[in-house]
């Protein structure tokens, strides 16, 4: 046990020296992931990392011997002794400066994507020499995994993978020197709750993971966990489905984002092109806006909608304002 200890502790030693801001939930969760031999699961990982920064209680913080690891405690107040809660690492994504000409992309619902949506968007990304993109936020519908009545005679969800993969090479293709970013949206996040809820035992297998299905990795393109919030400058970027209670988007979508928010922000979800803006008491000018989607407009799980296709624009300057160029596409034209 002692020489299993020893290396464990090296080993999370090694963790908290190279990422010594980065939360203990975290840590553990790269350390399980990165070493399963050496840790039973993630809270066998929390638990000697929370040991060797001192935050597992008072008296075996004033019991450490070797203190180099040792991290302040921000609130210990805690006179009942209350167990820790489990704690959610949950922050934004900043977008990284040099990512200032920016394509995104939301919806497109393979296999009910827009041909003719997509095109007119690669067309116009090249035309404005566009350095990024962002993609994922229901790129894939997953049919055959809604909770909703489905159609067995449908595509399977092995066909709209190799659509995924096929259409991510056309953008790495058409954009081979722009930086690619990923984030689920809910419709991504079915094959994961498909497998919470049918298939459980599977969970830990990576290769059933949508990042590993669609070779993110391999491909260079940078992984966003779910529901963050994505920084682009000044702007916020989300899905829509974030909030509580969920919501149909009503009549214009984007003011009921700014009731939700306050803040800058920029949704698709609601496949419909909507904008508000509003003075704030202190004379500073907020904008909501909810973008087209590149889906099919009349699929057969919603033949009638007031949905329409388009894709957004945005441009960073260096302090952080923004231009958003919210397009729709109209009859084959991008307005």
């Amino acid at each position: 046990m002692g020489n299993t200890f020893s290396i464990q502790s090296e080993y999370c030693k090694q963790l908290l020296e190279n990422f010594p801001k980065a939360p203990i939930l975290t840590l553990a969760k790269k350390a399980y992931k990165d070493s399963p031999m050496l840790f039973r699961n993630v809270e066998n990982a929390r638990s000697y990392l929370r040991t060797l920064t001192g935050t597992n209680g008072n008296s075996r913080r004033k019991s450490l011997t070797d203190k180099t690891c040792i991290r302040e405690i921000e609130n210990n107040y805690n006179p009942f002794v209350i167990p820790d809660p489990e704690k959610e690492d949950y922050d934004q994504f900043i977008l990284p400066p040099e990512c200032n000409n920016i394509l995104h992309i939301q919806d497109v619902h393979i296999p009910y994507h827009s041909i003719e949506s997509l095109t007119l968007a690669i067309k116009y990304g090249k035309e404005q020499k566009i350095n990024t993109l962002l993609l994922g936020y229901d790129f894939l519908d997953f049919y055959q995994m809604s909770r909703f009545e489905k159609d067995p005679r449908k595509k399977n969800t092995k066909y709209e993978l190799t659509i995924a993969n096929q259409l991510l090479d056309v953008f790495q293709k058409e954009f081979p020197n722009a930086r690619f970013f990923w984030r689920n949206g809910n419709h991504d996040e079915r094959l994961q709750r498909y497998l919470v809820v049918k298939a459980p035992e599977l969970l830990d297998i990576q290769e059933y993971h949508l990042k590993n299905l669609l070779h993110l990795e391999e491909r260079g393109i940078t992984y966003i966990e779910s529901k963050r919030i994505v920084k682009a400058g000044k702007l916020n970027i989300i899905h829509g489905d974030e909030f509580i209670g969920g919501s149909s988007g009503g009549v214009n979508p984007a003011r009921g984002l700014f009731l939700k928010t306050g803040e800058n922000t920029l949704c698709g979800h609601f496949h419909k092109t909507s904008e508000h803006t509003e003075r704030t008491i202190g004379d500073s000018v907020v904008g909501c806006w909810s973008m087209g989607c590149c889906t099919q407009l009349h699929p057969e799980y919603a033949r009638l909608n007031k949905w329409n296709n388009g894709f957004a624009h945005i441009i960073v300057y260096k302090d952080g304002n923004f231009q958003l160029n919210n397009k729709k596409v109209i009859k084959g034209q991008t307005v």
